[in-house]
């Protein structure tokens, strides 16, 4: 059994090796489709609100491009930060189980750093693959604390190690900027989501900024702390690491293939509620036109009560988010239920204004009541169960249930919807048309000899392209 400090140094010279050969074509496929996920996801983010805001008054600069209309071009720093934010501001990013958002952490830094330094599609995505590789072989690795929320933190290492291996640095350099990056990991709580305190989405950002400053610092000279993961997440934010999930099967069995992506724009402990609900209606409306809506909103008003099954950690979502507060609601077993029931979806817009202060879905949001099933837990993360019961007001019931969520990666989703779902969020800032062109292009990202032109910030450049 490895320790800790040698599974880190095996991963870190697994990284260091890694060529584009190494990683096989499928799970390079595969990789394409995460990266075109969170370009959508991102996309669709920077026409929120506040996102919108950071994204108009952004520096200038001509070495990355952000993931907003036009793409406009800035600096490499400010496309890391602001492209992270982004894509965490709608609650639609993919995953890894145990619980963690390799790509949001990843894709920013790894795309901004590979465009400034004009790298090809291939090298970029190979980057990519090595990074999210560490972050959630760490996942898998660590317990959190109860209270610790995943972001900002598993990120730093994998960015640091995506970074090191552009930059062509030995294991030893790679090893120390990984070391180096996780102990400046944060400290992140699930109360910030819980109330609503929306700097949460630029809890992602922080893993660019110190996985870069970590390689750059490893190149300077600077040493790091060989028991950085044992101390940190094994002591101050989890209580124990096992470092056989560093190392198990590396270079057999790669991350990316195992990941899950998002259809409603809630927490991931909300999607087997909102599919046990499908489950549930399909008899009553009729199956819906995707495995994640139901075929027609339900009137409020004809509900009298839901009553929602779910594990003890997921029941913590139980709250009622304060009035506007969108990543509250989001995080919110209770006002997701009743939104999603009023308008047969959890997309994006179910969480902004005004659908977010719809009188009525507050106050079904009041009639939702969750039990919390301990045996739920000992199933997860092979099984993300959720069961509920509909009561009418006439007096008929509903039940349902879900072992895993539509997009689990034990209930995959299809490329196709995968595509449409990119589809609709590009389709907030560009034509259907260039979203098309945009969804091929990044699947097809190995054949660019520089990246940059994955996002072509001109109308002729993206025609052209």
């Amino acid at each position: 059994m490895l320790s800790s400090a040698h599974a880190m140094a095996a991963l870190a010279a697994f990284v260091a090796d890694l060529r584009d050969d190494d990683v096989p074509a499928a799970t390079r496929q595969r990789a394409t489709r995460i990266v075109a996920d969170t370009v959508g996801v991102a996309l669709r983010g920077s026409v929120t609100g506040p996102a919108a805001r950071l994204v108009a008054s952004r520096q200038d600069g001509d070495e990355a491009h952000l993931l907003a209309a036009g793409f406009p071009a800035t600096t490499r720093s400010e496309a890391a930060l602001l492209n992270a934010i982004l894509t965490c501001s709608t609650e639609l990013d993919e995953g890894t189980r145990p619980t963690g958002h390799p790509a949001m952490h990843l894709l920013p830094p790894v795309l901004a750093a590979s465009q400034a330094r004009r790298c090809s599609g291939r090298s970029f995505l190979t980057a990519f693959v090595a990074g999210y590789e560490v972050q959630a072989r760490l996942q898998r690795a660590v317990r959190l604390r109860d209270r610790v929320h995943c972001h900002g933190n598993f990120g730093h290492a994998g960015v640091a190690a995506a970074l090191a291996l552009l930059e062509g640095r030995p294991a030893e350099a790679v090893l120390t900027a990984m070391n180096g990056a996780v102990a400046l990991a944060s400290a992140t709580s699930y109360g910030a989501p819980y109330a609503g305190a929306s700097m949460h989405a630029a809890a992602p950002s922080t893993s660019g900024s110190v996985g870069a400053l970590a390689v750059r610092l490893a190149e300077a000279g600077y040493t790091a702390y060989d028991g950085a993961v044992d101390e940190t997440f094994g002591r101050l934010l989890g209580t124990a690491v096992d470092a056989d999930e560093l190392t198990r099967g590396l270079g057999s069995d790669w991350a990316v293939d195992g990941g899950y992506t998002k259809f409603h724009s809630t927490c991931g402990h909300v999607h087997p509620v909102l599919d046990a609900l499908v489950d549930a209606l399909a008899g009553r409306l009729g199956p819906g036109d995707a495995p994640w809506r139901l075929a027609a909103p339900v009137d409020p008003d004809q509900i009298a009560s839901v009553e929602v099954t779910v594990s003890s950690r997921a029941a913590e979502l139980a709250h009622l988010p304060p009035p506007g507060s969108a990543l509250s609601a989001r995080f919110s077993i209770r006002f997701s239920t009743a939104a999603f029931l009023a308008h047969a979806h959890a997309a994006a817009e179910v969480f902004e204004q005004p659908a977010l202060d719809d009188p009525r879905v507050r106050a079904l949001a009041e009639r939702v009541a969750i039990v919390a099933d301990p045996e739920l837990d000992r199933l997860f993360p092979e099984l993300h169960r959720a069961r509920v019961l509909v009561r009418f007001r006439d007096g008929t019931t509903a039940t349902g249930s879900c072992d895993n969520p539509y997009g689990n990666p034990y209930h995959p989703a299809s490329d196709a919807d995968v595509r449409r779902k990119f589809g609709e969020l590009a389709g907030a800032v560009m034509p259907a048309a260039e979203a098309d062109l945009l969804w091929q292009r990044i699947r097809d990202c190995d054949r660019l000899d520089d990246v940059r032109d994955l996002t072509p910030t001109s109308p002729i450049e993206r025609q052209q392209r």
